[in-house]
């Protein structure tokens, strides 16, 4: 996430007022803690549902003549309309897309679909108050700030990163859904982070962007994988080495307040998140996701 002040912003910076002491922390974040748990659970919920019956339909249809037809159905809803268009070619290529190509790209197109609007100057005053985290901001802000880039350099690298790595973790190790609510709290839960923070130290200023839920991802894959990257030329380096060297240049910048605008505590709340997402979480969660659907009495849910 970007931080946005005096010099860092692309528009003037408006004053805004403090708490003080414990009054500050508990009224800016005591709303937001719930709103980020409700965000999580509902992600959570919705995707073990939705992974529920996708998986159910792929059992039922497996080798049935009903499965055949449905495939055959898809295979002609897809097929190029005989009427050649812009709009048939984009849903062509959408549609030849693996499910991770897909992910990243509606993830890139509603991010530069809030940039664009960040460009009109009579939007200004919209996007600050609905589009950006303060200490003050209404709850939701901590989901559709992490939407959010108002600098082209900041959406241009923040979408680099989700095109480079999303699609692999989409369709090699999270799949959709289970990516989705993970991406969703990863955002909400590096904006907290971030929220309670700058409340606590009485630091009021925007934030936005996604790095804090790409953090997450960061963190996730590092503990996941055994993968190497290079950075700037050299390497290659194992990811879990270069995640925790960018978490600790976050804390020493954070700590010594030695900032280049960014936004340090959301990196490191969404960077822990996505370890313990992985170590403790996904373990408790995800993996027993069918025992926790019978268990609330969900209707479709049945032990096969």
């Amino acid at each position: 996430m970007l931080r946005l002040g005096k010099q860092k912003c692309c528009f003037s910076y408006r004053s805004l007022s403090f708490f003080h002491g414990h009054q500050r922390f508990y009224k800016s974040s005591f709303g937001p803690l719930f709103f980020a748990g409700g965000v999580a659970g509902v992600s959570f919920l919705v995707a073990s549902i939705l992974d529920y019956e996708k998986r159910k339909k792929m059992y039922e249809n497996r080798g049935s003549i009903r499965g055949i037809f449905n495939n055959l159905k898809s295979s002609f809803n897809t097929s190029r309309s005989s009427t050649p268009s812009i709009l048939q070619d984009v849903k062509d290529v959408f549609n030849r897309m693996t499910a991770g190509d897909k992910t990243a790209w509606t993830i890139i197109v509603a991010n530069t679909a809030v940039f664009l609007l960040w460009q009109f100057p009579s939007m200004q005053s919209t996007m600050l108050k609905h589009f950006t985290s303060t200490i003050n901001s209404p709850s939701y802000t901590l989901l559709t700030s992490v939407f959010s880039h108002n600098a082209p350099i900041h959406l241009f690298f923040n979408m680099m990163a989700v095109h480079s790595f999303v699609p692999m973790l989409v369709d090699q190790v999270m799949g959709v859904e289970q990516f989705t609510a993970m991406y969703l709290t990863s955002g909400v839960v590096s904006a907290l982070g971030s929220r309670i923070v700058r409340a606590m130290i009485g630091y009021n200023t925007y934030s936005l962007g996604a790095s804090g839920a790409l953090f997450g991802l960061l963190g996730f894959l590092s503990h996941s994988s055994t993968m190497q990257v290079s950075v700037f030329f050299f390497g290659p380096f194992p990811l879990s080495n270069v995640f925790w060297a960018s978490m600790a240049f976050d804390a020493f910048s954070l700590v010594f307040r030695n900032s280049l605008g960014w936004d340090h505590a959301a990196h490191l709340a969404g960077g822990m998140f996505g370890v313990l997402y992985f170590r403790v979480l996904k373990p408790m969660v995800w993996d027993r996701r069918m025992e926790m659907l019978e268990k609330i009495g969900y209707k479709g849910y049945k032990n096969k």
